[in-house]
């Protein structure tokens, strides 16, 4: 009864009502929500129709999306690709990239970024390469701080005394030095155990193939006696040994006037014989190996004309001149400080401009690679690269078989070279088991309490035992070869191709990559460098490393005549920076390497028959045939060349980017096809340059 009484009172009515009339708003907005989902049978029906649909046959992994987006956004679509290919294919280029330089500029840029930041991690390793490149860049970046420089100068430059004086005595700051206690073979061969290599009076070098050379060559210029001047200056500072500047500037004089004579008379050993006719060659050089695992005997049998050099200086008179005494023994140590230049830091701005990831990048080659390839490398890469380069070797097997124009005889010795050249993918297969790259840090020994100089002594050391077996035992791993470089390269003294890894990853290289996008970007660089095996200087080289021109005479005019049309179109052709002013002498045999290359990447990716290679997105109806040559062409895109004329016929050695591009390939035929080029337009001349493939 009092419910119904209250229900009577008009306010509480209005306030059901109203209550009721928002239950049914809401009710309704729900239901509306509700309906307006996708319901789970839509979805279902989706994934029904998508099952319907057929495949796309498109790589569209990132690595070829990137691709893909280069060449839509490099090309320039106004342009004839008849008429013009490189400004087809690149004209957009500069839009697009901040990089002067081509991909592989920038690859190489990438890579370096990725071992600093690798160099900067704080984590602890067992491995002693990681070890020791770490502790080298801390130790380089500890000395760009001001503070830190200024609390090891000078026991730094204690250090670098204590090495200059284990040489032998140095007249320069003894008062009571005499000609008596000089000693030219005891610093020679102290200079050896130091791991140094050029010592002044020769030098001893790599020469082609696995043999050392000991050279006299007084052609090198010095770098100045200001320079030399100043850091000797802080060593004796450092020292608290007082030195007359005047006195130390006329010692620095004598010796470089000394050089600049000999400079003058230079008849190679004849000259050395005659100031020092007691050299002890092979005492010295025996410094050169370790200690336990050098093996003098096999090293010895590997220095060219080595018993020639030995025997003629076997005289007994020792330097007894007092002046000449002086000098030599100046100049000994004036050339350790020489070699000493990157690893002194006499002074702060020295220290705070050198870039301690490129010392770790240069110095330590090996560590490098090791950690690039645990960190960033795809190794099935090495497979497939292995797989490509002897596919391609077939095919230039093929096209010297089927060349009119060689002699037998010359097609006998081609093929023979082409099909015992050697091949280093990355680094030798002995390394990829694991640990085994690593292992050869085991004559290296750093430790924390280690100068930065300290460091850097005991690499070079290290580095010049690893050349040395490298020699004795014709190991496969060069040490004097940059191994992180984006590039390959092919060494006639060896008859052997080598491709190093940065080149066999992005954007040249990746397992999703369509056969033809392999072949175009690194195919066609295996081809470039197996085509210097026979190209001008190639032919003077044969199957063995050996230096013979073994092509034979008549086949070698031939050939000529068929270069001269190469030189000819070089000569004459219409640069976009350079004009008509370029000379063909100094890149002729590039030209030729990229005309070989061009046709064996070509007739491999052909002969292989690949029916089912995936498209590129936004190339779905261009023929495979036709994008060989549109992902070709990306690899030279570049920004116009700052360089003077004269610089670039000077100093470069490979054709022109534009003339990579425009210039071979309209000396194709499969080109012209490919792309329907008229007879007669600049793309499809009526005359081609052909080497070993003809019409």
């Amino acid at each position: 009864m009092e419910i119904r009484n209250k229900l009577r009172n008009p306010l509480i009515a209005v306030i059901l009502i109203l209550l009721i009339a928002i239950i049914a708003i809401l009710a309704t907005v729900g239901i509306w929500k509700f309906r307006s989902k996708p319901a789970e049978r839509v979805i279902v029906q989706k994934e029904y129709l998508k099952s319907e649909q057929e495949p796309r046959d498109v790589c569209e992994s990132p690595e070829c999306i990137t691709l893909a987006h280069q060449l839509l956004n490099w090309r320039d679509k106004n342009v004839d690709p008849c008429d013009n290919f490189y400004r087809a294919s690149c004209g957009n280029y500069i839009e697009h990239n901040m990089v002067d330089g081509t991909r592989n500029t920038k690859k190489g840029r990438v890579v370096k970024r990725l071992i600093k930041e690798f160099l900067v991690q704080n984590h602890t390793s067992e491995s002693k390469s990681e070890y020791t490149m770490k502790l080298l860049y801390q130790k380089c970046e500890a000395l760009r701080n001001q503070t830190i420089f200024e609390l090891t100068h000078d026991s730094t430059m204690k250090e670098v005394l204590n090495e200059i004086l284990s040489l032998g005595p140095w007249p320069m700051i003894d008062k009571k030095w005499k000609a008596s206690k000089f000693d030219l073979n005891a610093m020679l061969s102290n200079m050896a155990k130091l791991g140094h290599l050029d010592f002044g009076l020769f030098e001893v070098q790599l020469l082609h193939g696995k043999v050392l050379g000991v050279n006299v060559n007084y052609e090198s210029v010095h770098n100045g006696e200001h320079k030399m001047h100043e850091i000797i200056s802080a060593i004796l500072t450092a020292n608290n040994i007082i030195f007359n500047s005047t006195k130390i500037d006329k010692s620095i004089t004598e010796v470089y006037e000394f050089y600049e004579e000999l400079k003058k008379n230079n008849t190679r050993f004849d000259k050395l014989r005659e100031f020092a006719p007691n050299i002890q060659f092979e005492k010295i050089l025996k410094n050169l190996i370790h200690p336990q695992t050098g093996d003098w005997t096999k090293l010895k049998s590997k220095i060219e004309h080595g018993d020639k050099i030995f025997n003629r200086f076997n005289g007994n008179k020792d330097v007894k001149n007092e002046t000449l005494s002086r000098i030599l023994s100046n100049w000994l140590v004036l050339k350790f400080i020489e070699n000493s230049y990157s690893t002194i830091s006499w002074k702060a701005s020295v220290a705070h401009d050198r870039a301690c990831d490129d010392v770790v990048f240069h110095t330590l080659p090996r560590a490098t690679l090791r950690a690039f390839v645990r960190n960033h490398f795809d190794r099935k890469n090495l497979k497939i690269v292995s797989e490509m380069l002897e596919e391609t070797r077939k095919t230039y097997l093929e096209i010297i078989a089927n060349t009119t124009w060689l002699s037998d005889e010359g097609k006998r010795r081609a093929s023979l070279k082409m099909s015992t050249m050697k091949k280093l993918i990355g680094y030798p297969e002995e390394y990829d088991e694991e640990g085994k790259l690593d292992s050869t840090f085991g004559t290296l020994h750093v430790t924390e309490s280690d100068s930065l100089y300290s460091i850097m002594k005991k690499i070079k050391r290290y580095r010049t035992e690893l050349l040395m077996d490298f020699v004795a035992f014709e190991l496969s791993l060069d040490p004097t070869r940059e191994l992180m470089e984006v590039n390959a390269f092919y060494a006639s003294y060896m008859n052997q191709m080598s491709i190093m890894i940065p080149f066999i990853d992005q954007p040249n290289m990746d397992p999703s990559f369509p056969a033809y996008a392999k072949y175009a970007l690194t195919g066609n660089i295996l081809g470039h460098e197996m085509g210097h095996s026979i190209d001008p200087a190639g032919i003077e080289w044969n199957e063995e490393g050996h230096y013979e021109k073994w092509m034979p005479k008549e086949d070698v005019k031939l050939y000529e005549e068929r270069i001269q049309c190469l030189r000819d179109q070089y000569d004459n052709y219409d640069d976009p920076d350079f004009g008509k002013n370029l000379d063909s002498s100094r890149v002729i045999n590039e030209i030729v390497a990229d005309r070989h290359g061009i046709d064996a990447t070509f007739h491999t990716y052909r002969r292989l028959n690949i029916t089912n290679d995936p498209k590129m997105i936004g190339f779905e109806d261009v023929p495979s045939e036709r994008m060989i040559y549109h992902v070709m062409a990306l690899d030279y895109c570049a920004p116009r060349s700052v360089s003077t004329l004269e610089y670039t016929l000077q100093h470069t050695n490979h054709p022109t980017n534009s003339f990579r591009v425009n210039g071979i390939f309209s000396n194709l035929k499969s080109f012209a096809e490919a792309f329907n080029c008229p007879v007669g337009s600049p793309m499809n001349p009526e005359k081609k340059c052909e080497l070993l493939v003809e019409k």
